[in-house]
């Protein structure tokens, strides 16, 4: 399966009863099931490996999906430490700069919050502010050469104010 979410991998190898395991390559998205016993991985560990193996009965513990926001609650209010659950659309800072996706390098910023560095950080294919390493709040890089990164607000303005301190 290509271009596909951890999600969506743990759902089909859960669908398929004979799936014993599966490796998932969070660069690119691609998953594929292994029908031989657990111990038989698809990849093997060798140095330089994209691919991260789950077998079937470490999947709940291991490919943890983001933390869900609550039926009572907006995907678009602060929720966790910090706003670090925060997984609303917010893609512009508070001083009006666009959000860099969190996929790119070098264009204009290179950096080290990555999707496969902060896995349950909310990071993916696309410029929506997070907070994947606990800083005051949830931030982006920008798109701008000139500013690196810029923190965000949730589209409904709900950060606390002692989030904004310091």
């Amino acid at each position: 399966m290509r271009k596909v979410t951890i999600e969506q991998c743990i759902a089909r190898c859960n669908q398929e009863v004979k799936c014993t395991s599966f490796d998932w390559y969070k660069g690119q998205g691609n998953c594929d099931l292994s029908f031989a016993p657990a111990d038989k991985a698809l990849k093997t560990n060798y140095n330089g490996n994209p691919y991260d193996n789950y077998k079937k009965v470490e999947v709940v513990s291991k490919a943890v999906a983001p933390t869900p926001v609550a039926p009572t609650q907006s995907a678009e209010e602060c929720s966790g430490k910090k706003c670090a659950g925060y997984r609303g659309n917010q893609n512009k800072t508070k001083g009006g700069f666009t959000c860099m996706k969190w996929t790119l390098q070098g264009k204009p910023h290179k950096h080290s919050r990555t999707p496969a560095k902060y896995p349950e950080g909310g990071l993916g294919d696309h410029n929506l502010c997070r907070n994947p390493d606990n800083a005051k709040t949830i931030w982006c890089y920008t798109t701008d050469p000139k500013k690196r990164y810029d923190w965000c607000e949730p589209m409904s303005g709900s950060i606390p104010p002692e989030m904004m301190k310091g």
